[in-house]
C-alpha cells in the first residue's frame, strides 16, 4: 500500500517537481518498513509443528490429522498452513488460517478420506507467516514427513463382529426356539368333544380314535424334546 501511495505524487512529477521528491521519500519509506516488517517476521522453520493422527487410518471414512503449533516468541503469530498429504487422500481443507497467542500454541485440523488401502506416507508442512506490519509474508516448510497406513474401517468391523444377527453370537437360538415352539403348537390344540344322540360308534370307530390319540401325543413328545 506504501508503494502505491508512492506512484500518486511520481505521476505528478511532470507536473510539479516537487512532486518526485515526495514520491522518492514515500518509496524510501515503504521500503524501510518492509525490511522492518520480513527482519520482525519469525523463519518458518524456527516455528515448531507436530502431525497428530491415528497410527492406522480408516479407508473410506473421515479421519482427524491435527496439525499443533507452538509459538516460542514473545509476539502473537499469523500463520496459513498447508500439509502434503498423499494423492489417493480427499481432504475437506487445504489451507488453513491460524492465529498462534505468543508462548502459546493452537491446533488445525482436518479430515482426510483415504479412497486405497497401503502404505502411504505424508510430506512436509508448508507455512506463510505474516509480517507484523502486514506488509511482508515468510513462506517455507517444515519437515513432517511420517507414514500413513490405511486399513479398512476397524470401527465397521467391530460393530459387524458385536451384531447380533452374526453367525455364531448364539443370538438366534431364542429365534430357533421360537420357531420351533410354534411348530409345535399345532399340535397341543385342545379338544372338546360333544355328546351325540345318535347311535353309539362301532368298535372299529373306538380303535381308530384312539390310535390317533396315541400318534398325536407320541408327536407332541417328541417335538418338546426337539426344542428342549
Amino acid at each position: 500500500m506504501l508503494f502505491l501511495a508512492a506512484a500518486v505524487p511520481l505521476a505528478l512529477a511532470d507536473l510539479v517537481p516537487a512532486f518526485a521528491a515526495l514520491a522518492l521519500a514515500a518509496m524510501v519509506i515503504a521500503l524501510a518498513l518492509a525490511v522492518i516488517d520480513f527482519r520482525a517476521t519469525p523463519r518458518p522453520a524456527a516455528v515448531a509443528v507436530e502431525r497428530v493422527a491415528e497410527p492406522q487410518l480408516s479407508i473410506g471414512v473421515r479421519n482427524r490429522v491435527t496439525l499443533r503449533v507452538r509459538n516460542p516468541f514473545s509476539r502473537p503469530l499469523r500463520l496459513v498452513l498447508r500439509d502434503t498429504v498423499p494423492d489417493s487422500f480427499d481432504v475437506d481443507r487445504r489451507a488453513i488460517a491460524l492465529p498462534v497467542a505468543p508462548g502459546g500454541e493452537a491446533d488445525a485440523a482436518y479430515a482426510a478420506r483415504p479412497r486405497f488401502r497401503g502404505s502411504f506416507r505424508f510430506g512436509d508442512v508448508y507455512l506463510r507467516l505474516r509480517g507484523p506490519l502486514d506488509l511482508v509474508e515468510r513462506q517455507g516448510h517444515v519437515p513432517a514427513d511420517a507414514p500413513a497406513n490405511v486399513y479398512p474401517d476397524l470401527q465397521e468391523i467391530r460393530r459387524y463382529e458385536a451384531s447380533p444377527t452374526t453367525p455364531g453370537s448364539g443370538a438366534p437360538a431364542s429365534r430357533a426356539r421360537a420357531r420351533s415352539s410354534s411348530a409345535c403348537g399345532n399340535t397341543n390344540r385342545t379338544t372338546i368333544r360333544v355328546r351325540s344322540r345318535g347311535p353309539r360308534p362301532r368298535a372299529a370307530d373306538v380303535r381308530s380314535a384312539s390310535s390317533t390319540r396315541r400318534s398325536g401325543s407320541s408327536a407332541s413328545s417328541s417335538c418338546s424334546t426337539r426344542v428342549a
